[in-house]
């Protein structure tokens, strides 16, 4: 397997990745002291903890590139029933992607209230909202959001979706999440995968 790269990952180690989420048990024997972020996210694709790679890698990449992620992976679930308010959800997500105003991110809660938070429509849209420095109304004193809430709403998505109408696809859909994750990591798209 080729080195990974993750260039636009700017913490130090996996240890300060894994600190804002639960790594599963047994993928936790394979985190070193020192390894990089793109270290352990190589062996837990060597191991084959692909559920865990993609899990690690929500948490790892930069907001509002993992936001992107979230929407690249609602968007490869949408077929002819996905609702218009969950197409809206990754619209509007998307929109913040490209400009992320904090007034275009605070609508954000309530288009993915719209979109379902049992969609991963909805948690693109919430990670987007999620992403913020501050999570109270403009009018109120600042509140900011709790830590790592991001990636918990870009990993709500992922699941969603990966097991999406076709559960035995899981472990394929994650691989496809991972390589769109680590060309994000290094300044690509994600999309011509």
């Amino acid at each position: 397997m080729e080195e990974i790269k993750l260039n636009k990952v700017k913490v130090a180690t996996a240890n300060e990745v894994c600190l804002l989420f639960d790594l599963d048990e047994e993928a936790a024997p394979l985190l070193q002291e020192n390894q990089t972020p793109a270290q352990f996210l190589q062996i837990l694709m060597e191991h084959e903890r692909l559920a865990d790679a993609a899990h690690f890698l929500a948490f790892a990449l930069p907001e509002r590139e993992a936001v992107w992620l979230a929407c690249l992976v609602a968007h490869s679930v949408v077929d002819e029933s996905t609702s218009e308010a969950e197409n809206k959800a990754i619209t509007q997500a998307e929109q913040w992607v490209y400009k992320p105003t904090d007034e275009q991110r605070r609508t954000l809660m309530d288009i993915a209230e719209s979109a379902g938070l049992d969609t991963p429509a909805g948690f693109a849209a919430a990670s987007a909202f999620w992403s913020g420095d501050v999570i109270a109304h403009a009018d109120l004193p600042p509140v900011p959001p709790p830590a790592g809430i991001t990636g918990k709403m870009v990993w709500g998505a992922m699941v969603l979706a990966a097991y999406h109408k076709t559960p035995e696809l899981a472990n394929d859909r994650y691989s496809t999440y991972i390589s769109q994750g680590i060309d994000i990591a290094n300044g690509g798209g994600g999309k011509n995968l």
